[in-house]
C-alpha cells in the first residue's frame, strides 16, 4: 500500500528538463540575481535621466519599463497556472536576457551623457505654458516649450523650483542642448532668455 502510494506521487510529480520538479522557492532563488539586476537597471536609468535628461525621457521609461514588466508579467502567467517547474528554464532565459538588457540600456544612457564631449547648442524656445505636479513624496516643475524637432509640438523640459518660477512670467527661454556621445539628444541648463 506504501509503495503505491508513493508511486503515485512520484508519478504525479512534474519533472522539467533538470530532473524532478523543483520548489517554489528554489525557482525564486534561481531568479533572484537577474531579477536584482533588472530592478538595479530600472532604477539606474531613472538615476540617469535625471542627470542627464533626454528630450524623449518618456519613451527611454516606457522600453525600461517593458524590459522589466515583461519577464514579470510572463512569471505571473506561469505561477498563476502552477506551471513553474515545467517553465523554469524559459523563465531563467527571459529574466536573464532582460537583466543583460536592461543594464546594458542604462550603460548606453550613462555613456551617452558622460562621454558626450562636443559643445552645447543653445536654443531658444517659446514658452507655451508652465506646470508644476506633486507625487507623495515628490514635487516636479515643468516648462513646456514650442518644439525645433521636425514631427514634435512641444517639448516638456523639466526644470528647478527657481528656474520654473523665474521662466513662468517671461515668453521664452533658453535651452542648452546637448547632442550625445550615441546621439540620444538630451539637455542641460534651461533659463529664462
Amino acid at each position: 500500500m506504501r509503495l503505491g502510494t508513493q508511486l503515485q506521487a512520484s508519478s504525479a510529480a512534474p519533472v522539467g528538463s533538470a530532473g524532478p520538479a523543483l520548489t517554489h522557492k528554489q525557482i525564486q532563488r534561481m531568479l533572484s540575481w537577474p531579477y536584482a539586476a533588472m530592478l538595479t537597471g530600472l532604477f539606474a536609468i531613472i538615476i540617469v535621466c535625471t542627470a542627464y535628461r533626454p528630450l524623449d525621457r518618456s519613451l527611454i521609461l516606457i522600453i525600461a519599463m517593458v524590459l522589466v514588466g515583461l519577464p514579470m508579467t510572463w512569471y505571473l502567467v506561469v505561477a498563476l497556472r502552477k506551471r513553474e517547474a515545467q517553465s523554469v528554464d524559459t523563465l531563467k532565459l527571459l529574466f536573464g536576457c532582460s537583466a543583460i538588457l536592461t543594464v546594458a540600456f542604462f550603460g548606453v544612457l550613462l555613456a551617452n551623457g558622460a562621454w558626450d564631449r562636443q559643445t552645447p547648442q543653445q536654443m531658444r524656445c517659446t514658452l507655451v505654458r508652465s506646470y508644476d505636479s506633486m507625487g507623495r513624496r515628490s514635487h516636479s516643475y515643468h516648462l513646456l516649450v514650442r518644439s525645433w524637432r521636425p514631427n514634435h509640438n512641444t517639448e516638456n523640459l523639466e526644470v528647478g523650483r527657481i528656474t520654473y518660477q523665474r521662466a513662468r512670467g517671461g515668453s521664452e527661454v533658453l535651452v542648452e542642448l546637448h547632442p550625445g556621445f550615441f546621439g540620444i539628444v538630451w539637455y542641460g541648463r534651461v533659463s529664462p532668455a
